[in-house]
């Protein structure tokens, strides 16, 4: 599969778009518990970008990634050219940032979440038609992304995530395409996370009591490993204290077994579309959602690899 990258950047100076064919080394990653995607690029130009500010990549025509130029660094050579490094991570890393007025938001949908503080993001979009929810409690310091993995809990006993370029998510996606995977695979892997898993959490009540509410994660337990957490009573769920701890171990549970695959070339995958892998032997993975995607590409040509995860919220893990 011969994919043509263009890479687009965008100069505050001159307030437009231009492009750069001379991609020496790209990596990409999409995570399904990371709010944004992140590129890294090597490329060549004739041309150099003094006040680079935005970039966009795009694969076949199919935007990947569009967001801020987190870092740059350009080195003009002896043949005249200019040789740019750079990192940029997705415009949806903002909603980690920002921080939204703590209050109680009422009866709120995810666009109502996103839109109820006056807090102008450009390029984020988000998914329509979502549940409303009696309320979500925005405590403080919380960001807006915090915000939004609260509401998804509620309406939908889901995490968030983001699909396309920059369009949160709630619910699990409707319309998944299904890829399948057998004469293009080049690697199998499979393996696990232990590194995050908490073993036990006990939640502080109003009596400084740490006994009274308590949660223990015995996929942990049966693995030997020993992480208490004691916390301070949790105010956004305070009708529902038993979420307050269960989310903690379902997110310490994320990714702890995963299985994946190494293809050649890019077919336009997202996160929560649908991968089958044929293969003869027991690595073989039916109709398992996409959860995390790395794209690379230099002089060998574009590779893909695929991971699915099977945690908590894939529903693998009690």
């Amino acid at each position: 599969m011969n994919n043509s990258i263009l890479v687009y950047f965008y100069e505050a100076d001159n307030g437009k778009f231009f492009g750069s064919y001379n991609t020496i080394s790209m990596s990409f990653v999409k995570e399904r518990y990371t709010p944004y995607s992140a590129v890294r690029l090597n490329i060549i130009s004739e041309t150099s970008v003094p006040n680079l500010c935005e970039i966009r990549v795009s694969i076949d025509n199919k935007v990947i990634h569009q967001g801020v130029a987190d870092r740059m660094e350009s080195r003009k050579t002896s043949d005249g050219l200019y040789h740019i490094s750079l990192y940029s991570r997705g415009y949806t890393a903002a909603l980690g940032v920002n921080q939204p007025v703590p209050r109680i938001n009422s009866n709120v949908n995810l666009n109502d979440i996103i839109t109820a503080n006056n807090i102008s993001l450009p390029h984020i979009s988000c998914e329509q038609d979502t549940k409303t929810v009696n309320y979500v409690y925005i405590l403080d310091k919380d960001t807006l992304w915090d915000a939004i993995v609260a509401y998804t809990i509620k309406a939908y006993n889901n995490y968030p995530y983001i699909r396309g370029s920059n369009t949160v998510m709630a619910s699990p996606f409707a319309e998944p395409v299904s890829f399948e995977y057998s004469s293009s695979v080049t690697e199998l892997i499979s393996g696990v996370n232990l590194s995050n898993l908490i073993s036990q959490i006990n939640m502080k009540d109003y009596d400084g009591n740490y006994s009274t509410y308590e949660l223990e994660n015995a996929y942990a337990i049966d693995r030997n490993i020993v992480r208490q957490n004691k916390i301070n009573i949790d105010e956004q769920w305070l009708a529902e204290p038993q979420t307050a701890l269960k989310k903690r171990i379902f997110y310490s549970n994320r990714a702890a077994r995963y299985k994946a695959v190494k293809v050649y070339g890019y077919g336009g995958e997202d996160l929560f579309d649908k991968m089958t892998v044929i293969s003869p032997d027991s690595d073989e993975i039916k109709a398992r959602d996409i959860h995390k995607i790395e794209i690379t590409a230099d002089k060998r040509g574009v590779f893909t690899k695929l991971y699915t995860y099977y945690d908590s919220y894939s529903g693998d893990i009690a």
